[in-house]
């Protein structure tokens, strides 16, 4: 869990210390703040770590589920019910139960919810008796509670025993945590294997990222992969659905430029840095020796090569029978995996531009 930002600090701290407790524990937030990482941080930290964590998704269970989900249910009791099933706050007995978006549970299931928090007991669906369980619950939500319950959407009981104003814990919104931004970032990128350049931060903190972390995490591996390393490219990566259309020119215009003893192998024999070549363009740039020589200096296994092409027979037709067939046998040789098919047009040309990544 990574925490930079003052706010994130003082937030943790205060759960940290909850965490020693048997309270419930309410956490608020947009999608993506960090709300389960927190709970299971918290669960980490608290006198029931030895115990199990089981996290549920309230949202993803369909309403006439969600009482099975949560509480279990006897062989028998409704069509379908062939075994005997553990609910969560059973396989939860001795730990935390995580609820995760808890606004999204129908009131009847949340008149179950609150029966067994307030007595320690469920009944499973079609059980002839309660059976005791010893959970702590911590709950999560994207939801303005108070708001719901103003609307007759959720019970204010379940509310009140669910949190009060110490237990209730916000996490603020990424665009708000700068500190936590860079961090995150850098340390996806370190995973990642790639140097994150300063440009592309400064881009990335301007951002307002509405699907918080998630987001970005997954926004930078994808950078990552790309290479993109200047702030333009990012900026319209961000903008719009669409990668932006210059990059892989430019890309390949960087790849013809160098040579094979400029790319460095990094261990393993992977390309330090990856290695775009335009197939329309093979005939210059030869990229079948290279690649001989990218094995050979690479050990022969470990590289891992891409082949963006829109398909085998464009590349036979774009480079021709014989250099598409040396290529394929080549590949084949080399136990080189196709990874993926894809091609990019661009509104200047009217067939679209394939490119050979290797890295």
């Amino acid at each position: 869990m990574i925490v930079e930002s003052l706010s994130m600090q003082e937030l943790t701290v205060r759960a940290f210390r909850l965490a020693l407790t048997t309270l419930p524990l309410l956490l608020l937030g947009e999608t993506g703040t960090g709300k389960s990482t927190l709970a299971a941080h918290v669960h980490a930290r608290s006198p029931r770590a030895r115990g199990p964590f089981v996290a549920l998704n309230c949202a993803a269970i369909p309403d006439a589920l969600a009482e099975s989900e949560l509480f279990g249910h006897a062989r028998g009791s409704f069509t379908g019910a062939l075994a005997n099933h553990r609910g969560a706050f059973e396989r939860a007995h001795g730990g935390t139960l995580f609820l995760d978006e808890v606004g999204e549970l129908a009131l009847t299931t949340q008149a179950k919810l609150l029966t067994a928090l307030d007595n320690g007991t469920i009944q499973p669906v079609g059980a002839s008796a309660p059976r005791v369980v010893d959970v702590r619950v911590i709950a999560a939500t994207n939801r303005d509670l108070p708001a719901m319950v103003r609307a007759g959407t959720f019970r204010e009981d379940l509310l009140a025993r669910l949190s009060t104003p110490p237990t209730t814990l916000t996490l603020p919104p990424l665009r708000s945590r700068f500190a936590d931004l860079e961090a995150i970032a850098r340390d996806t990128a370190k995973r990642c294997g790639w140097s994150l350049p300063v440009a592309v931060l400064n881009t990335l903190k301007r951002h307002t990222w509405p699907g918080n972390i998630r987001e970005l995490v997954r926004t930078t591996e994808a950078l990552a992969a790309l290479n993109l390393t200047t702030a333009a490219e990012v900026a319209q990566w961000l903008s719009s659905d669409d990668p932006p259309r210059e990059t892989p020119r430019r890309a390949a215009a960087a790849a013809r430029a160098r040579t094979t003893d400029d790319i460095a192998i990094a261990p393993h024999g992977r390309l330090s840095t990856p290695l775009l070549l335009a197939l329309d363009e093979a005939p210059n740039v030869a990229p079948i020796p290279k690649l001989d020589q990218l094995m050979s200096t690479g050990g022969g296994s470990g590289i891992c090569t891409m082949l963006v092409v829109q398909s085998v027979d464009q590349a036979r037709n774009t480079w021709g029978p014989t250099v598409g067939e040396a290529l394929l046998r080549d590949l084949a040789t080399q136990r080189v995996v196709l990874l993926s098919l894809i091609h990019i047009s661009e509104p200047t040309r009217r067939t679209p531009i394939s490119y050979a990544v290797f890295c």
